[in-house]
């Protein structure tokens, strides 16, 4: 909890985690020993409250490592391999590692991240909610690379501009170029660049920043924020949606509610 201090600490049972509070207090050091079953108890001072902290917690080996965007279109239900984003971005990446039942792990110290080139760099290091070993800035060059994180790889291939083959809109799924949007206020969109092959193409392209337009304004507007698009309704009806990205321009109809 951000702004409270440990005031007491106990995992039991004994041998299964080594637990000590941080020096100023803010947090608390776990380091598993042995597999098994246990509970952690803490008390936290917040203010002029004192809050107790109970959980359940489960140490198990590590089963598989994996490594990824942080950001990701929601439209595809995973990274595909290799990655490809364009040369001179920076991607953040993150490592994640599962036990034998495919559950998330908290914990770091096996990473010993590299890349074959590019640059890796500390992500997050000010955010006190991210455990900053697990996650690197990789800037990119003009040049793939293949980054490794716990002898894991990933591939990223860095394309230059104008390698966009087909644009899409997507939400928690793809909308391709000639299909119909519905928006309402607040409404947004990933702007999605995929390769012939359609695999997504992350970062900013060389090419510049996206364009959006429709044909009748009047009904709405639309804001670009790197590459996601927010709408602003003033009036329904339907129209068109021209977006333009890296040398592409797809065109969607547009149903405003």
């Amino acid at each position: 909890m951000p702004g409270a201090t440990v005031d007491e600490l106990d995992v039991s049972p004994a041998g299964l985690i080594d637990a000590t509070i941080v020096a100023d207090r803010s947090g608390v050091d776990l380091h598993p020993l042995v597999a098994g079953m246990g509970h952690i108890h803490a008390v936290l001072i917040f203010g002029d409250a004192r809050l107790r902290f109970d959980r359940d917690v489960r140490v198990a080996g590590i089963a598989t490592t994996s490594i990824a965007p942080t950001v990701y279109p929601a439209a595809f239900a995973a990274s595909p391999e290799p990655l490809a984003a364009f040369a001179g971005s920076a991607i953040e990446l993150a490592v994640t590692y599962r036990d034998a039942s495919g559950t998330p792990m908290l914990g770091h110290g096996f990473e010993n991240w590299a890349t074959t080139g590019g640059t890796l760099v500390a992500a997050f290091a000010d955010a006190p909610f991210a455990d900053v070993a697990l996650f690197r800035t990789l800037q990119l060059g003009d040049a793939s690379v293949v980054v490794t994180a716990n002898d894991t790889q990933v591939a990223i291939d860095a394309l230059p501009a104008h390698s966009t083959a087909t644009l899409g809109l997507g939400t928690d799924q793809l909308i391709a170029d000639g299909g119909t949007v519905v928006v309402h206020d607040s409404a947004r969109f990933d702007l999605i660049a995929m390769t012939s092959d359609r695999v997504p193409i992350l970062g900013v392209s060389p090419a510049g920043p996206p364009q959006v337009t429709v044909d009748d304004p009047s009904l709405v507007t639309f804001d670009v924020y790197a590459q996601e698009i927010q709408a602003t309704v003033h009036a329904t009806g339907t129209t068109t949606l021209h977006v333009g990205f890296d040398g592409i321009v797809s065109s969607f109809a547009l149903t405003v509610r």
